[in-house]
Order: structure tokens, then C-alpha cells, then sequence
């Protein structure tokens, strides 16, 4: 069979019969151009349409990205410009007390010859445990400031410890939103605060000590804490402001 014969009875039926076969063919060729076209742009503008869904997916799909992962950072340092505070308020407690307990001169209520009346309001206005209280008032006259100033340094010391512990209890809780630097300066004053501390405890629980030991880290902390502690307030303050206004 002649491969136009399909094409032949085709134009049979539409009576196309007395056309030359050149223009047979030419018809053909109109028709399966402009059937070719159609379908080539039909398939384009399906191709077009699922690319164009694809990339809207896309942008969608980044922009809930960008979205969650923006979110996450202004929540980080939202918590950055808390903590950091903080921990600055923390610290200054923290040094300010063991400062207040680590230099040479220090002042008293002189109680040595107060009334009982006068040296127990005294006493009163002092946190202490009523036992603490008794023995101080329980003493003789001449040993009751001894043991007045013996218990003062004690509780002093004790707050100093409880304002160390908040403060470096707190910094390692947040170490996450601390910048390493800060946090390493942070930690230096901690240390050097805590070392004078356990020296002057000791020093209070056996007297003697103080001859084997002497208080060189609290001359340290003396010496070197003011110059640690102001580098730790300039980082924070770059931390908060400068870095803030870029």
C-alpha cells in the first residue's frame, strides 16, 4: 500500500479529489503545521504554567525560611540584650561586696560600753541568727566587741559569697547568650573573686592560718580587680550599644 493512500481517500471524502498531489502535500503540511503549532504552544504554556508553580513554591518556600530563621535571631538577641544587663548588675554586686569585705580598713559599731538596751538595737538591726545574737550579748563586757566584730566579718563574708554564687551561677546558665570574650572576662573576675573569698573564710575559721598563708589573693583582687572589671563593662558596653547602632 502507497503510504498516501490514508491521505488520498482523506481528500476523497472532503472532495479534494481533482487538487495535484503537490498541493495535496501543501495542504498537508498547513495542516499538520498549524495542528503542530498548537500543540507545541499548548505543551509550552503547561510547561510554563508548572514551572512558574514550582517557583512560587520556591520563593514560598524560602521566604518561610528567611522568615523562621529571622525570628530565631531577633528572639537570640532579644535574650543577648537581657541577659547581658544582667549579668553586668550581677557582677558589680558580686565585686562590690567582696570589695567591701577584702579591704584593710574596716568600721565597726564600737558596743564596748553600750547598755545591754543600746548594744542588743544595735544587734537587732543585723541579719542574724538569734544564736549569733545571744553570743555576742552573752559575752563579758570586754570580750563583747571581739565578739561582735568577729561575727559582723562573718556575715559579711557570707553575703559576699551568696552575691559570687548569684552572679556566676547566673553567667553559666546563660553561657549561650554571652559572646566567649565577655564570658571569659566575666569568669576571670569571678575567679578572683571567689579565691579571695575562700582565703578570708579560711582565715576566719583558723586564725592561725593567716600567718601560713597570708591574703595574696585578696591583694590580688585588690590590685587587679578595678582594671578587670572596667574591661568587662567597656565589652558590654560595645556589646549593647555599638554593636546595637551598626
Amino acid at each position: 500500500m502507497n503510504s498516501l493512500d490514508p491521505l488520498i481517500r482523506i481528500v476523497g471524502l472532503l472532495g479534494l479529489g481533482g487538487l495535484t498531489l503537490a498541493v495535496l502535500v501543501g495542504i498537508a503540511f498547513q495542516f499538520f503545521k498549524w495542528f503542530g503549532a498548537k500543540w507545541i504552544d499548548d505543551r509550552f504554556q503547561r510547561s510554563l504554567a508548572d514551572y512558574q508553580h514550582r517557583q512560587t513554591m520556591e520563593v514560598e518556600r524560602f521566604r518561610d525560611d528567611a522568615a523562621r530563621l529571622l525570628d530565631r535571631a531577633v528572639k537570640f538577641h532579644s535574650m543577648e540584650f537581657e541577659v547581658l544587663p544582667e549579668a553586668w548588675a550581677k557582677l558589680s554586686q558580686a565585686y562590690g561586696s567582696a570589695i567591701d569585705v577584702a579591704v584593710k580598713i574596716q568600721h565597726y559599731a564600737d558596743i564596748t560600753w553600750l547598755s545591754d538596751e543600746d548594744a542588743e538595737a544595735i544587734i537587732a538591726t543585723r541579719d542574724w541568727s538569734e544564736t549569733d545574737r545571744r553570743s555576742v550579748m552573752d559575752s563579758t563586757r570586754q570580750d563583747r566587741q571581739k565578739k561582735f566584730v568577729e561575727t559582723e566579718d562573718w556575715y559579711r563574708v557570707s553575703k559576699a559569697f551568696r552575691d559570687h554564687a548569684d552572679f556566676q551561677n547566673y553567667i553559666i546558665s546563660k553561657t549561650v547568650f554571652i559572646e566567649p570574650g565577655i564570658y571569659d572576662q566575666m569568669m576571670k573576675v569571678s575567679q578572683l573573686i571567689v579565691r579571695a573569698l575562700n582565703e578570708m573564710r579560711m582565715a576566719q575559721r583558723d586564725p592561725e592560718s593567716r600567718r601560713e598563708v597570708g591574703f595574696q589573693s585578696r591583694e590580688v583582687l585588690l590590685e587587679d580587680g578595678e582594671s578587670e572589671v572596667a574591661k568587662v563593662r567597656e565589652s558590654v558596653s560595645k556589646r549593647l550599644w555599638v554593636d546595637l547602632a551598626k
